[in-house]
């Protein structure tokens, strides 16, 4: 396992936290799975809740092409750093599911941040969470090959958005070969064929759309 990347006790540490921390502030509403939730140069003024599903970060270049670099998921927060930075959102934010989500506004986020140092806790682990991951995929993009990255995206899926069952952890959400490609920065042929490897090698499977990285620790 990449060495940058934490527990996944981390994940069942903060995300609780935050999910009481707000639960009852701000604006819920619901969006459907490939809702656009924010652009890249918008200036924000809220930060955003997952209250169900997941969302990606991600960079669009001129020919269109997508980078997802982060997706986030269940007690995570995301808009902060805008708030903290004072500027402009830097990525594009989209449902990669169907999401429910609470907005809370600027002054009251940090209002409730000011109640419980747990709370500021929660948040600092989230900050430091995302920087690990950023980091483990810049170490895979320097040093790895395809295989070698594709293979480490999904033990972080499988930390970050999994489940266990008795053959190692299940990635809660199906995401499709397109999806990977777009987390790697590689095609679909090639994430088609590394997978079917993967499969082979024993390291993974797949049962109704969703993969099992086994023996996951």
């Amino acid at each position: 396992m990449n060495t940058f990347f934490p527990s996944k006790a981390i994940y069942n540490s903060y995300r609780p936290v935050l999910l009481k921390a707000f639960s009852q502030s701000g604006a819920k509403f619901t969006l459907p799975k490939g809702a656009l939730i924010s652009c890249d140069g918008e200036v924000n003024n809220y930060v955003y809740l997952i209250c169900s599903g997941c969302i990606s970060h991600s960079f669009v270049d001129e020919n269109g092409n997508v980078r997802i670099l982060l997706l986030l998921s269940t007690g995570d927060v995301f808009g902060e750093i805008t708030l903290l930075q004072e500027d402009e959102d830097k990525v594009i934010t989209t449902a990669i599911t169907p999401v429910i989500l609470k907005r809370i506004n600027k002054i009251e986020f940090f209002d409730i941040l000011k109640i419980n140092p747990a709370y500021t806790k929660a948040i600092m682990q989230l900050h430091s969470t995302k920087i690990r991951i950023l980091m483990a995929q810049i170490k895979d993009t320097a040093y790895c090959n395809i295989s070698q990255r594709l293979y480490n995206l999904l033990l972080r899926l499988a930390h970050q958005h999994g489940t266990s069952v008795p053959s190692g952890i299940r990635i809660k959400y199906p995401f499709t070969h397109e999806d990977f490609s777009q987390m790697l920065g590689s095609t679909r042929s090639t994430i088609t064929r590394e997978l079917s490897k993967l499969e082979k090698e024993g390291k993974i499977c797949k049962v109704h759309r969703h993969i099992i990285v086994m023996h996951c620790k």
